[in-house]
């Protein structure tokens, strides 16, 4: 079934994400589809860092959802993504 994927493909994975780990997901899927490109975030990076920041309140209400490790920058990791999707973008769009 994967070989069938002919589209440029971009997984992202965070080696900390405990949710959808990346041994059974994101170089799972990377290794199943033959030109897919792949970026993992390294450290604690977890899996809903990709959210947006959240108030205080929420963060006090789900801190499993909201509350990353000290040594995570949510808006750094959100930064990175915009990167690397913009130069995917531009290296794909027109080869479609």
């Amino acid at each position: 079934m994967f070989k069938l994927v002919k589209d440029p493909v971009f997984i992202v994975g965070c080696r900390a994400d405990r949710v959808t780990p990346v041994a059974r997901y994101a170089r799972h899927y990377h290794a199943l589809i033959e030109h897919s490109e792949y970026f993992e975030f390294d450290g604690e990076v977890g899996h809903y860092v990709m959210l947006p920041e959240a108030s205080d309140e929420v963060k006090k209400e789900t801190p499993e959802v909201f509350v990353d490790d000290p040594s995570v920058d949510r808006k750094s990791v959100h930064q990175k993504v915009i990167d690397l999707a913009i130069d995917f973008f531009a290296e794909h769009i027109n080869k479609v």
